[in-house]
Protein backbone atom coordinates (compact mmCIF):
# COMPACT_ATOMS: atom_id res chain seq x y z
CA UNK A 1 0.00 0.00 0.00
CA UNK A 2 1.57 3.32 -0.83
CA UNK A 3 1.63 6.01 1.33
CA UNK A 4 -0.07 9.33 0.52
CA UNK A 5 1.60 12.38 0.92
CA UNK A 6 -0.35 14.85 2.83
CA UNK A 7 0.37 18.94 2.68
CA UNK A 8 -0.06 20.58 5.86
CA UNK A 9 -0.86 24.54 5.96
CA UNK A 10 2.81 24.54 7.33
CA UNK A 11 4.52 22.83 4.86
CA UNK A 12 2.43 25.35 2.46
CA UNK A 13 3.85 28.28 4.87
CA UNK A 14 7.31 27.15 5.12
CA UNK A 15 7.49 26.75 1.33
CA UNK A 16 6.12 30.59 0.61
CA UNK A 17 8.78 31.88 3.10
CA UNK A 18 11.60 30.96 0.56
CA UNK A 19 13.34 34.11 -0.33
CA UNK A 20 12.73 34.80 -4.03
CA UNK A 21 16.22 35.32 -6.32
CA UNK A 22 16.76 38.88 -6.88
CA UNK A 23 17.70 40.20 -10.28
CA UNK A 24 21.35 40.98 -10.60
CA UNK A 25 22.07 44.88 -9.93
CA UNK A 26 23.30 47.19 -12.54
CA UNK A 27 26.38 48.11 -12.43
CA UNK A 28 27.02 51.23 -9.95
CA UNK A 29 28.34 54.56 -11.29
CA UNK A 30 31.88 55.47 -10.88
CA UNK A 31 32.11 57.80 -7.49
CA UNK A 32 34.57 60.63 -7.73
CA UNK A 33 38.07 60.54 -5.70
CA UNK A 34 37.17 60.80 -2.33
CA UNK A 35 39.29 63.62 -0.48
CA UNK A 36 42.29 62.00 1.63
CA UNK A 37 42.82 61.40 5.28
CA UNK A 38 45.54 63.78 4.73
CA UNK A 39 43.68 66.59 2.52
CA UNK A 40 40.96 66.57 5.55
CA UNK A 41 43.37 66.44 8.23
CA UNK A 42 45.08 69.99 6.37
CA UNK A 43 41.61 71.75 6.44
CA UNK A 44 40.56 70.50 10.08
CA UNK A 45 43.57 70.34 11.82
CA UNK A 46 44.68 74.09 11.64
CA UNK A 47 41.34 74.89 12.77
CA UNK A 48 41.49 72.49 15.74
CA UNK A 49 44.90 73.93 16.80
CA UNK A 50 45.17 77.49 16.29
CA UNK A 51 46.74 78.77 19.77
CA UNK A 52 45.42 81.64 22.51
CA UNK A 53 47.70 82.99 24.58
CA UNK A 54 50.20 80.17 24.16
CA UNK A 55 47.53 77.31 25.47
CA UNK A 56 45.84 74.81 22.73
CA UNK A 57 42.88 76.08 21.79
CA UNK A 58 40.97 73.06 21.44
CA UNK A 59 41.24 73.12 24.96
CA UNK A 60 40.08 76.94 25.24
CA UNK A 61 37.86 75.94 23.10
CA UNK A 62 36.13 72.97 24.99
CA UNK A 63 36.48 75.10 28.43
CA UNK A 64 34.57 77.84 26.23
CA UNK A 65 31.87 75.89 25.46
CA UNK A 66 31.20 74.55 28.37
CA UNK A 67 30.80 78.04 30.23
CA UNK A 68 28.38 79.22 27.41
CA UNK A 69 26.41 75.95 28.01
CA UNK A 70 26.66 76.33 31.72
CA UNK A 71 25.18 80.14 30.80
CA UNK A 72 22.67 78.84 29.03
CA UNK A 73 21.05 76.10 31.22
CA UNK A 74 20.67 79.02 34.02
CA UNK A 75 18.93 81.26 31.76
CA UNK A 76 16.71 78.06 30.77
CA UNK A 77 16.46 77.32 34.35
CA UNK A 78 15.53 81.07 35.54
CA UNK A 79 12.85 80.98 31.82
CA UNK A 80 11.38 78.02 33.63
CA UNK A 81 11.09 79.20 37.18
CA UNK A 82 9.26 82.23 36.00
CA UNK A 83 6.79 80.52 34.43
CA UNK A 84 5.94 78.13 37.47
CA UNK A 85 5.73 81.01 39.33
CA UNK A 86 2.59 82.25 37.72
CA UNK A 87 0.13 78.71 38.37
CA UNK A 88 -3.05 81.25 37.86
CA UNK A 89 -3.75 79.96 34.02
CA UNK A 90 -2.74 76.81 32.18
CA UNK A 91 -0.08 76.69 29.74
CA UNK A 92 -2.10 77.19 25.99
CA UNK A 93 -1.07 75.37 22.81
CA UNK A 94 -0.14 78.53 21.49
CA UNK A 95 1.93 79.52 24.65
CA UNK A 96 3.52 75.89 24.15
CA UNK A 97 3.77 76.79 20.32
CA UNK A 98 6.03 80.29 21.53
CA UNK A 99 8.08 78.75 24.16
CA UNK A 100 9.19 76.12 21.71
CA UNK A 101 10.33 78.64 19.18
CA UNK A 102 12.66 80.72 21.54
CA UNK A 103 14.17 77.87 22.62
CA UNK A 104 15.19 76.26 18.73
CA UNK A 105 16.02 79.74 18.39
CA UNK A 106 18.04 80.09 21.32
CA UNK A 107 19.49 76.81 20.27
CA UNK A 108 20.46 77.79 16.92
CA UNK A 109 22.04 80.63 18.13
CA UNK A 110 24.25 78.19 20.39
CA UNK A 111 25.02 76.03 17.90
CA UNK A 112 26.28 79.38 15.07
CA UNK A 113 28.40 80.81 17.92
CA UNK A 114 29.83 77.58 18.78
CA UNK A 115 30.38 76.87 15.26
CA UNK A 116 31.83 80.19 14.56
CA UNK A 117 33.85 79.73 17.30
CA UNK A 118 35.57 76.59 15.91
CA UNK A 119 35.75 78.64 12.91
CA UNK A 120 33.26 75.98 11.02
CA UNK A 121 29.81 76.23 9.63
CA UNK A 122 26.53 75.49 8.99
CA UNK A 123 25.90 73.09 5.73
CA UNK A 124 22.12 74.07 4.59
CA UNK A 125 20.89 70.32 3.19
CA UNK A 126 17.95 69.92 0.64
CA UNK A 127 15.05 68.18 2.41
CA UNK A 128 14.04 65.86 -0.11
CA UNK A 129 14.46 62.78 1.96
CA UNK A 130 18.49 62.78 0.52
CA UNK A 131 19.57 64.62 3.55
CA UNK A 132 21.93 61.58 5.07
CA UNK A 133 23.19 60.67 1.99
CA UNK A 134 23.59 64.80 0.66
CA UNK A 135 25.88 65.00 4.10
CA UNK A 136 28.28 61.94 3.38
CA UNK A 137 28.51 63.06 0.27
CA UNK A 138 29.34 67.28 1.33
CA UNK A 139 31.73 64.80 3.68
CA UNK A 140 33.59 62.61 1.29
CA UNK A 141 33.90 64.67 -1.79
CA UNK A 142 33.72 68.42 -0.57
CA UNK A 143 29.96 68.60 -2.77
CA UNK A 144 26.40 67.01 -2.38
CA UNK A 145 26.54 66.26 -6.00
CA UNK A 146 27.11 62.76 -5.39
CA UNK A 147 24.60 61.96 -2.76
CA UNK A 148 22.42 59.55 -5.38
CA UNK A 149 26.07 57.20 -6.09
CA UNK A 150 26.75 57.09 -2.10
CA UNK A 151 22.79 55.85 -1.98
CA UNK A 152 23.79 53.09 -4.46
CA UNK A 153 26.54 52.00 -2.81
CA UNK A 154 25.70 52.06 0.68
CA UNK A 155 22.26 50.23 -0.98
CA UNK A 156 24.52 47.67 -2.54
CA UNK A 157 26.92 47.41 0.38
CA UNK A 158 23.82 46.26 2.56
CA UNK A 159 22.85 43.91 -0.48
CA UNK A 160 25.92 41.81 -0.46
CA UNK A 161 25.43 41.52 3.70
CA UNK A 162 21.97 40.12 4.47
CA UNK A 163 23.38 38.21 7.31
CA UNK A 164 24.32 41.40 9.01
CA UNK A 165 21.72 43.68 7.84
CA UNK A 166 18.60 41.12 7.59
CA UNK A 167 16.15 41.80 10.11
Amino acid sequence: MAKKKTTTKEGVAKKQQKPLPQPPLPPLPPLPPVLSRAAQDKIMLPRMTWTESGSTTLAFAAGKMKVLADRAKKRVAAERSNEDDDDSMPPTPRSIRRQKSVEVKENKRLLSSRLAFLRLAKVKMASDGNCLFRACSHELFGTQAHHLAVRLHAVEWMRRRPEVYQM
